[in-house]
């Protein structure tokens, strides 16, 4: 959807530019993920 959604403005960089993005947010998931696991121990033990 989004590489139909950018079609227009980029033409054939579109695709380009809609796997970055998405290259992009999964490593920002992942490292979210990461910064997350540095403190669960001590969450589930300030819950419990």
């Amino acid at each position: 959807m989004l590489n139909d959604a950018l079609k227009n403005d980029y033409g054939a960089d579109a695709v380009r530019y809609s796997l970055l993005s998405a290259a992009v947010a999964t490593t920002l998931g992942a490292l979210l993920f990461a910064l997350a696991a540095r403190s669960i121990r001590a969450d589930i033990q300030r819950a419990s």
